[in-house]
């Protein structure tokens, strides 16, 4: 999917992104000479169509799951489940602004499981995943919450090693999302007692993502 996204607009902290009516049309080469109020067409891996970007959060959480034991797996898988239910429900206005969120109220009412990632792609999600750190959607059970900021964190970092969002446009968003994750982390080491590290098989195990 080609979107436009324009630098100009501005959250408190920088992070809203002002989408505009030529938002799916790609911008000029960047060798053309033309100043620099524009952005380069960005790779095709960076903006696959919607069953490729579902397919590729299915993928993440099924590598993340691998050789954990059965109630981690089932935990992660919660998740996962949790996670596209933010993306069909959450109010997206605040994180990327009130024209995309227009857009996905039309879309959420065609269909609305799946909605968020048919038209938007995963620098939208860079955007949005701050909320997924915030009442109500972190669960009360202190493990469950343990997990979901755990894997809040490394899917925001697989998704930057990968390229799956653009640096350049939603680094504010990134960054605010980062820091989301360590308060979380806070709060809940005040909720509980960080627990030991512990071998799973042959790993060392990160307390974080039981």
């Amino acid at each position: 999917m080609l979107h436009r996204l324009d630098r100009a607009g501005s959250r408190t902290e920088s992070t809203m992104i002002e989408f505009h009516d030529d938002w799916f049309e790609p911008y000029e080469d960047e060798d053309e000479g033309e100043d620099d109020d524009h952005v380069g067409v960005r790779p095709a891996a960076m903006h696959p169509d919607g069953p490729a970007r579902v397919a590729a959060l299915a993928g993440f959480f099924e590598a993340e799951g691998f050789s954990r034991t059965p109630p981690t797996r089932a935990r992660y898988a919660r998740v996962e489940s949790r996670l596209h239910e933010f993306l069909d429900d959450v109010d997206v206005a605040p994180f990327i602004g009130t024209g995309p969120a227009a857009l996905l109220v039309a879309e959420r009412e065609r269909e609305r499981a799946g909605a968020f990632l048919r038209i938007f792609g995963f620098d939208e999600l860079v955007c949005c995943l701050e909320g997924f750190l915030l009442d109500p959607w972190l669960p009360v059970h202190a493990g469950e919450r343990r997990t979901q900021i755990s894997l809040a964190k490394r899917l925001l970092e697989h998704m930057r090693l990968q390229g799956w969002f653009d640096q350049m446009i939603v680094s504010c968003a990134y960054y605010d999302t980062k820091n989301a994750i360590e308060r979380a982390r806070r709060e809940a080491v005040g909720r509980r007692p960080v627990p030991r590290a512990r071998v799973d098989g042959l790993r060392l195990v990160d307390p974080w993502s039981w």
